[in-house]
């Protein structure tokens, strides 16, 4: 949390930092998924957040919630340059990941209109390193999986080359392209 810069702006910081972020943390630990139902975490937790988080009087909602990991994940370079910093591994050895990508979910914007977006995460998963290694939010209606894949998969091969000549990434068919 200490590497993560507080993108919220000087008005209106009702909530400690590192206080909602070890919150939502420990909500995504205990698998929670969405915004809703982190902020019912923090809800349901309420006595024991206030006592060790620095929560002086209300608690924060979803709504709080959402705003900050929006915002934070427009800024997801922090956890990528962290992950390829931690890649340890065998040049005599081939390793699998899996590419893909999902919506989040309590993300949708104008859900009963025409112009409809969720927030979307892509990340890259190496299954014998048990790690992710790369990670990237987007927003559906501006841009593409595939083209952000693409641009992760050339950002993990710019930092780290001989990793990236050890690895098989198997993807959907969505990414059956020449591009890739």
């Amino acid at each position: 949390i200490n590497n993560i810069t507080d993108p919220r702006s000087v008005h209106g910081k009702r909530y400690p930092f590192e206080g909602l972020m070890t919150a939502i943390i420990l909500g995504i630990m205990c698998g929670k998924s969405s915004y809703r139902q982190l902020g019912d975490f923090i809800e349901n937790n309420g006595a024991f957040l206030r006592t060790h988080l620095n929560f002086k009087d209300a608690l924060p909602k979803y709504v709080a919630v959402g705003n900050l990991l929006k915002q934070i994940g427009e800024k997801t370079s922090f956890f990528n340059n962290w992950a390829v910093e931690r890649i340890k591994f065998d040049n005599n050895k081939k390793y699998w990941c899996s590419a893909d990508g999902k919506a989040l979910a309590s993300t949708i914007s104008n859900p009963s209109g025409a112009e409809q977006s969720l927030i979307q995460m892509v990340s890259i998963y190496c299954a014998d390193m048990k790690s992710i290694l790369s990670a990237k939010t987007y927003e559906g209606k501006k841009e593409y999986e595939a083209d952000i894949l693409i641009e992760m998969i050339t950002e993990l091969k710019t930092k780290n080359v001989e990793f990236c000549k050890n690895i098989i990434i198997t993807l959907d068919a969505l990414h059956c392209q020449k591009k890739l």
